[in-house]
């Protein structure tokens, strides 16, 4: 088995964005979190995650007003 740490990031914007009622682009969560993009899209544009600091994890948390959980999610999965 394979353990990885999937990202419910895309997931989370969507919802924010349909509670807003506004269109919330990857750039627009790097702006509004005061992280680079750079940094944004390397949790947005993988399913699952790899080296992510601490303080990017706390800055998304507090944006979306969620929990590290629900955020990004520990799975084992089996090899195929």
């Amino acid at each position: 088995m394979q353990s990885v740490i999937y990202s419910h990031f895309n997931e989370l914007r969507r919802k924010k964005s349909l509670s807003e009622n506004r269109d919330i682009s990857v750039r627009a969560v790097a702006r509004e979190t005061n992280m680079t993009l750079g940094t944004v899209q390397r949790v947005a544009n993988s399913e699952t995650v790899g080296s992510v600091r601490i303080q990017t994890l706390e800055a998304l948390c507090r944006y979306f007003g969620v929990g590290v959980g629900e955020l990004i999610e520990y799975r084992e999965d089996e090899v195929k």
